[in-house]
């Protein structure tokens, strides 16, 4: 099917495009890219490509091959217009003579919402915005969704065979999936903040939570929940951690020599309230999101999958599925727990993509009980 673009969305699907060469970079900021025209022609692009350096409409303005007055600006976020780590960029795109901003959304972080627009038309520039709205916020629906809830954007991996198992009766499951699919699992981990495991899998699997691909990503922040401390000190995760920042939450208890331990290894400990081995997770993700995570990926045993799913903190998941049948009444599954009682109260899948990678199945979707925010 052939999609005719409008001008406007013409310049804005640009815009978005190059906005997304920052994804896995610009945390806790959004992704932005800026597209400069004039005359009908582009005469300057760029993209926000790190924190705290400059935003994308500042480098394309100062990168311009020629004089920007009278030019159109084409920006997939609303313009800042609070002093933070850089100027406001609406002072400068005031400033350069820009006569027209079209944006695609606008802006939920409060020193902004709307002000940015608002303050571009005072001083007498025409503002357009609503441009390819939906694929601008799903771009950014992790930056969206940790400003507007303070919660980070979680995403749920699993790879299982036909018959919903992740593992055999006695914890074996490497490798499930083909080399490929693990190739493009590592790929998702690079494009988070952080990726959080419970502490049976730290101790039945040992995993590094790395990124591994030939080209250099940067690592997320690896997160545990270990609401007894009973984690042994020589796993991977509590080696090479100045590289790493591996954080560890447990419940607020009196095991401090065992805390003293992680922290004197360079281990950050953050102690939440919890029962029994269990901690508070709602609480737990609060903290991560005020921390300036964004998006984290959950690779974890089932109870732990299950107890993120009912308690509403999953939004997308991602299934790479092998043609194996595996079998056991016994073997183990993605989500385990209680479970529903009745099948109306399912947590149902929307948006549903899947495709074939390599000789595995991936069905990635949302989770339509978690859209309250959107």
């Amino acid at each position: 099917m052939i999609v005719i673009l409008t001008e406007h969305e013409y310049y804005m699907r640009r815009a978005i495009n190059l906005a997304r060469k920052g994804l896995g970079h610009t945390s806790p900021n959004p992704m932005v890219g800026a597209v400069i025209v004039k005359d009908g022609s582009v005469i300057s692009e760029d993209y926000h490509r790190k924190v705290g350096e400059y935003h994308a409409e500042r480098l394309a303005i100062e990168n311009a091959k020629e004089d920007v007055s009278g030019a159109t600006l084409y920006v997939n976020l609303e313009p800042c217009c609070h002093h933070g780590r850089t100027l406001p960029c609406t002072d400068i795109i005031i400033k350069s003579g820009i006569k027209r901003v079209v944006a695609a959304i606008t802006d939920p972080y409060p020193e902004v919402s709307g002000k940015g627009i608002e303050k571009l038309k005072e001083s007498g520039v025409d503002v357009i915005s609503g441009i390819l709205e939906q694929p601008a916020f799903k771009l950014n629906e992790a930056y969206i969704k940790r400003v507007k809830t303070g919660f980070p954007f979680v995403i749920y991996k699993t790879a299982m065979t036909l018959d919903g198992k992740i593992a055999l009766s006695n914890g074996e499951s490497q490798w499930i999936t083909s080399e490929r699919s693990r190739k493009y699992s590592h790929f998702i981990r690079s494009r988070v903040d952080g990726i959080l495991t419970g502490a049976k899998t730290v101790i039945n699997d040992n995993p590094s939570l790395d990124v591994r691909l030939k080209k250099k990503f940067k690592n997320p922040v690896p997160i545990i929940f270990d609401g007894n401390l009973e984690i042994p000190l020589n796993r991977k995760l509590f080696q090479d951690v100045d590289k790493k920042g591996t954080i560890v939450f447990t419940r607020d208890h009196k095991d401090e020599t065992k805390i003293k331990k992680l922290e004197s290894i360079g281990i950050k400990v953050i102690k939440v309230p919890g029962k029994d081995q269990f901690i508070d997770l709602k609480e737990a993700m609060k903290i991560i999101g005020k921390s300036g995570m964004s998006s984290i990926m959950l690779e974890c045993g089932g109870n732990l999958a299950y107890s993120m799913l009912e308690k509403v903190l999953i939004d997308k998941v991602y299934f790479f599925i092998a043609p194996k049948i595996f079998g056991g009444a016994n073997s183990l599954t993605s989500f385990e727990g209680a479970g529903i009682n009745n099948i109306s109260d399912a947590f149902k899948i929307k948006n549903i993509k899947s495709r074939l990678i390599g000789t595995d199945f991936l069905i990635e979707g949302y989770v339509r009980k978690n859209e309250g925010w959107e």
